[in-house]
C-alpha cells in the first residue's frame, strides 16, 4: 500500500456495479476511507433513493458529509453516477473549495456494456428506467472522464470481465504515483495558452457550437423569441447581448461554464481571430501565453499551443467555407492544400474530428453585430426555407443564366446541408409546359443537363 492517499470518485451508468466497487474500495482501502452515497442519501432524505428529489438538498448533505469526514482525517469514496463532465469538476471544485484542500482524487471509470448494466438492472429491487441508461452512456460517451476535468489519474474497469477485480484495483492503485510523475514530464514542455485548462477550453467550444446553433445569439430576444421561448419555456428579458448568451450557455451546457465575464473575452478573443463576424482571417492564430502559466493543473489534449492552433484554424476554415467539405478525405486534401493544416497532421486531424469537431458539435447541423454568426452563416433554418421555397416558385421565370446557375448553387448546397425536405418546399409555377431560361445558356452543372 502507498503512503500517498487518494479520495475515489468511481463514473458509470445505474446497475453498472458502482456500489458493489466502492464497497470493494473501501475493503482495500481501509477504516480511512468512507464511502457517501448519493443513492443513500436520497433514501434519507425522501424515502427511497429512486427519487431523485431537490439536487440542492442531496448535495447540500453530499458536501455536509464530506466537509466532516476530511475534517476528521478521512478519505472519501464518492458513489454517485457522474455522468456528465459538467457535474464532475463542478463537484471536484466546489468540494476543493469547501475544505480549502487538495482534493486529490482518483478517478474509477466503470465501462460496463449497457446491455449488461440493462441486464443487472432487471434483477435490482430498485429499477432505473433504461431510457435513463441510455442517455447517461450517451452523455459518458461524449464525454469520457479525464484527468485534465482535475483526476490525479483515471483507470477503466469493467467489472463484467474483471474476476480478480481487487488485484486489479491495488494494481492500479499502486501504479498512481508513477504515472502522475510521466504526464508531468510529458506536459513539461507544453506551451500553455488562456485555454490550456479545460474548463477554459469547454467554455470557448461549446461557445463557438452554440453560435453555430444559434444564429446571431446574442440578439435572438429580438430577432427570434421562439428561439429564446423554446430554450427557456418563457421569454426572459436580457438586458445585454453577454447577459443573453450566458443563460443560454447556463441553460444548454451548464452552469459550470457560465461566467459573463469569461465570455466577453472569449467572443472577442473568436472575433479577432476570425472565427466569427464574415472578416475571412488566413493569419494563425493569435495567443497569449496562459496567465497561470507554471501552475501544475492537469493538461487535455489541446493544452499545448501547437494542437490547440491546428484545431482553431480547422474551425475557422470550417465556419467560412461550410459547404466545400464533402469527405472527410477530400476535406483533409483541401486543408493541406490551402495551408490550414501541415501534411504531417493529417492523422492528428482525424482525431481532431472524434476529440473536439463532433464530440463538441463543431461539425453538425447548419452554421450560423446584432448577435454572433459563425462566418457567413446568417440565416436560421426556418428562414432558409422560407427564402429556398421564394425561389424555388419563381425560378422558372428567371432568364439571366447567371441567376439560374446561382440559384442551382443554393440548392445544391441547401441539399447538402440535409437542413430541409427539398421536395416539400414550394412548389414550381410553370407558364404552360416550357421553360423560359434558354437550356443553352446554362452552366453544365444545371440540374436540367442531368
Amino acid at each position: 500500500m502507498n503512503d500517498k492517499q487518494f479520495h475515489h470518485f468511481p463514473i458509470g451508468l445505474p446497475a453498472s456495479g458502482k456500489s458493489t466497487f466502492a464497497q470493494q474500495l473501501a475493503e482495500i482501502e481501509g477504516s480511512r476511507h468512507e464511502i457517501v452515497s448519493t443513492d443513500k442519501i436520497r433514501e434519507q432524505l425522501f424515502g427511497d433513493e429512486i427519487v431523485q428529489g431537490d439536487w440542492r438538498q442531496v448535495e447540500a448533505e453530499v458536501m455536509s458529509r464530506v466537509k466532516e469526514a476530511i475534517a476528521s482525517g478521512k478519505y472519501i469514496i464518492y458513489d454517485a453516477t457522474n455522468a456528465k463532465r459538467p457535474w464532475r469538476m463542478d463537484w471536484l471544485e466546489k468540494i476543493a473549495a469547501a475544505t480549502g484542500k487538495e482534493f486529490a482524487s482518483v478517478c474509477w471509470y466503470l465501462s460496463t456494456p449497457v446491455e449488461t448494466c440493462k441486464k443487472w438492472n432487471k434483477s435490482r429491487q430498485r429499477q432505473v428506467p433504461e431510457i435513463a441508461i441510455e442517455k447517461m452512456s450517451s452523455s459518458i460517451a461524449q464525454f469520457p472522464p479525464d484527468v485534465a476535468e482535475g483526476f490525479v489519474a483515471v483507470h477503466q474497469i469493467n467489472p463484467a470481465q474483471e474476476k480478480a477485480i481487487g488485484e486489479v484495483i491495488r494494481e492500479k492503485i499502486k501504479s498512481i504515483p508513477r504515472s502522475i510523475t510521466n504526464r508531468k514530464s510529458r506536459t513539461a514542455k507544453y506551451t500553455l495558452h488562456r485555454y490550456s485548462r479545460l474548463r477554459d477550453f469547454e467554455r470557448l467550444m461549446h461557445l463557438i457550437a452554440l453560435t453555430i446553433e444559434y444564429p446571431g445569439i446574442g440578439n435572438l430576444q429580438t430577432t427570434a423569441p421562439e428561439i429564446i421561448e423554446n430554450i427557456f419555456r418563457t421569454v426572459p428579458k436580457f438586458t445585454t447581448a453577454i447577459e443573453e448568451i450566458t443563460a443560454i450557455v447556463s441553460k444548454r451546457r451548464g452552469q459550470i461554464y457560465a461566467n459573463p465575464q469569461e465570455l466577453a473575452i472569449d467572443l472577442e478573443w473568436l472575433e479577432r481571430n476570425g472565427i466569427i463576424g464574415t472578416r475571412e482571417v488566413d493569419a494563425e492564430i493569435k495567443e497569449e501565453s496562459d496567465r497561470a502559466s507554471g501552475s501544475n493543473y492537469p493538461c487535455h489534449r489541446y493544452s499545448d499551443r501547437e494542437p490547440f492552433g491546428r484545431l482553431m484554424k480547422t474551425i475557422r476554415y470550417i465556419a467560412h467555407h461550410p459547404f466545400k467539405h464533402r469527405k472527410q478525405e477530400e476535406f483533409i486534401k483541401e486543408l493541406v492544400r490551402n495551408k490550414v493544416l501541415p501534411v504531417e497532421e493529417q492523422d492528428n486531424f482525424r482525431r481532431d474530428v472524434q476529440e473536439a469537431l463532433k464530440p463538441y458539435r463543431i461539425i453538425s447541423d447548419f452554421p450560423m453585430k446584432r448577435g454572433y454568426f459563425v462566418g457567413t452563416g446568417i440565416f436560421t433554418k426556418w428562414e432558409l426555407e422560407k427564402l429556398y421555397g421564394l425561389i424555388q416558385s419563381q425560378k422558372m421565370h428567371l432568364q439571366d443564366p447567371v441567376v439560374v446557375e446561382m440559384l442551382q448553387k443554393f440548392r445544391e448546397r441547401i441539399e447538402a446541408s440535409k437542413l430541409l425536405e427539398v421536395e416539400a418546399a414550394y412548389p414550381i409555377r410553370v407558364i404552360g409546359n416550357r421553360g423560359i431560361v434558354n437550356p443553352e445558356n446554362l452552366p453544365e452543372s444545371a440540374l436540367s443537363k442531368h
